[in-house]
């Protein structure tokens, strides 16, 4: 069983008011990429996801909050295992 926060390629993200932000792409340490409809991809911090089901992943943000926790590319020392 997977815990609550896991996260793994092909998950569908949403937010707490229940919008849609598209696919995770890729799942590093603290990090992964999220590939938005008619958006360019931008990173979000694992630590930002609060829940889980089969393929849906919860952040603990509202869609209009988005802005305060996307970044378009990793962080020094981001933790991407490397």
């Amino acid at each position: 069983m997977q815990s609550e926060t896991a996260i793994q390629e092909g998950d569908n993200l949403w937010t707490t008011d229940g919008e849609n932000l598209g696919r995770v792409s890729e799942v590093l340490d603290d990090y992964f990429r999220v590939a938005a409809p008619l958006s360019l991809d931008y990173w979000l911090a694992r630590d930002c996801i609060t829940k889980r089901t089969h393929d849906q992943v919860v952040v603990g943000f509202r869609r209009a909050e988005l802005k305060e926790h996307r970044q378009a590319d990793l962080p020094s020392g981001s933790g991407t295992g490397e």
